[in-house]
């Protein structure tokens, strides 16, 4: 696995694998659609499965962005048994240690997303302000269900005084900030670029959607969302905006580095993968 990077202006946005390409089933996936509708699926976007309607293309991504005003990591993934990790490779690829990343923003409370964060109990990244926007901290500090990666995640970064909670549209460093995304999880938090000129704009998405294939089909939610209605009510709101403002998209569980553009036809909006 490697990394990819693209140009967003004076930024550049590095896609760092963290899971190898993997077949996930997506009659589990997608509780409210029937075996019918996901055969047709299949049938219409093939793109986003493998050999049968069954096996649903999936995969983790986490995101660097380098710019004049420092480095800033979009989530953490998960921990690793080998050494060095997906994560702490990735950022060698591209000439950092962790010593060198400024700012990690955590999207949301899932594990997937913030276990790389602390190693041992440690912050991973010692000189680092880890962000968190306040209404996806407020709910994880009350989420029973994860109360101890809470306490094995978050709380060493308080202790350390490393920890900042922030408004949700917080600006992280000139030309980026948080954008409010919630569904998947309540507080869950996108990151933007430039979204607020005119030119070279980007968003990495917080678990907005986790295939892409619900760029066609909005009204698909994964049995993961906390909300499953409020997370097609974001979804869509996003479409609209990614494609309107020509956005480069950047999404943590989709193929081809996650990279991509939403395009929109006549027969409604889909997904323009980046896949070089």
């Amino acid at each position: 696995m490697s990394t990819h990077t693209l140009p967003i202006g004076d930024f550049l946005l590095t896609s760092i694998p963290i899971w190898p390409g993997r077949m996930m089933n997506p009659t589990q996936l997608f509780l409210d659609q029937t075996i019918d509708e996901i055969d047709a699926a299949h049938a219409k976007f093939p793109y986003y499965f493998g050999e049968s309607s069954q096996e649903l293309k999936f995969t983790l991504n986490a995101f660097l962005l380098r710019g004049p005003n420092g480095n800033v990591l979009i989530d953490t993934g998960v921990p690793s048994e080998t050494q060095p990790s997906p994560l702490m490779s990735g950022l060698a690829e591209v000439g950092l240690t962790p010593a060198d990343i400024n700012f990690v923003v955590f999207t949301h409370r899932d594990f997937d997303h913030i276990g790389g964060g602390t190693l041992n109990g440690q912050p991973a990244f010692p000189n680092a302000r880890y962000i968190l926007g306040h209404t996806e901290y407020e709910h994880f500090c009350h989420d029973e269900g994860r109360a101890e990666m809470f306490a094995n995640h978050i709380a060493p970064l308080e202790n350390a005084g490393l920890l900042s909670v922030v408004d949700n549209d917080a600006e992280i460093v000139p030309g980026v900030h948080l954008y409010l995304t919630p569904g998947h999880r309540s507080g869950a938090t996108s990151v933007t670029v430039n979204l607020r000129t005119t030119h070279h704009g980007a968003i990495i998405l917080a678990d907005t959607w986790h295939s892409a294939i619900q760029v066609s089909l909005p009204h698909w939610h994964m049995m993961f969302d906390e909300d499953g209605h409020a997370a097609s009510a974001t979804r869509r709101q996003v479409i609209e905006m990614a494609e309107r403002d020509d956005l480069l998209v950047a999404v943590p569980h989709t193929i081809d580095h996650g990279f991509g553009k939403v395009r929109r036809d006549e027969h409604g909006y889909k997904w323009d993968p980046f896949t070089e």
